[in-house]
């Protein structure tokens, strides 16, 4: 098993507060060597006067809601990679956006997705 966590201020005019945790386990614990399993989520955020523009009904380069209700945007995400050998593998994924674009009028948001990967 292994994990990961990230925590960044950043400067940009979009995000400029984040934090993501992960962890990944592979599937030797349970005799399928090919398999994995994941989970992670993201915490992100705006501060000061970029909600305040965008809240005014600013454009934004990825927000453009006009008249933002500010709330931080969450996301979490799990995945089960299903391994046929090496070369083929399907990947069944789930994703949940609270808040998406930052807007506590938008979401939640339920992403499923399957991805099909062959190697030659």
């Amino acid at each position: 098993m292994s994990g990961m966590a990230q925590a960044s201020q950043m400067r940009t005019p979009a995000i400029v507060a984040a934090f993501s945790p992960g962890l990944v386990a592979d599937g030797t614990a349970w005799g399928r060597e090919d398999d994995e399993i994941g989970v992670a989520g993201a915490l992100s955020g705006l501060m000061g006067d970029h909600v305040r523009y965008l809240a005014l009904g600013g454009p934004g380069v990825f927000i453009n809601d006009g008249a933002l209700t500010y709330g931080g945007e969450k996301n979490l995400e799990a995945y089960y990679k299903l391994g046929f050998g090496k070369n083929l593998d399907a990947t069944f994924d789930y994703q949940l956006i609270v808040n998406p674009a930052h807007n506590l009028d938008r979401g939640p948001v339920n992403l499923f997705a399957i991805r099909l990967r062959a190697a030659f």
